[in-house]
């Protein structure tokens, strides 16, 4: 199961990096990738700390390490692009 439906959440960052060279003046997108990288954030279940891996399936609970130092710099380098 641990390669298989397996969220691994660092990824965030390069999915909202490639979404963002896509398409990168339209607001409607910017808005759905903040409220994405926002809603992880706040799924967190150590304040200011994103785990290592998330179900893939609905709910989607976190897995492996609590504290991922990856997860957290990806998603946070990415809500800063959003802002540029």
């Amino acid at each position: 199961a641990y390669h298989q439906g397996t969220a691994w959440m660092f990824l965030f960052g390069f999915y909202a990096r490639a979404t963002l060279a896509l398409s990168p003046d339209e607001p409607e997108i910017r808005a759905e990738l903040r409220q994405l990288l926002e809603a992880a954030l706040d799924g967190c279940s150590l304040l200011g700390q994103l785990p290592q891996l998330a179900d893939g399936d609905a709910p989607h609970r976190p897995r492996g390490s609590p504290a991922q130092a990856s997860s957290v710099a990806e998603v946070l380098r990415a809500l800063v692009e959003l802002e540029q």
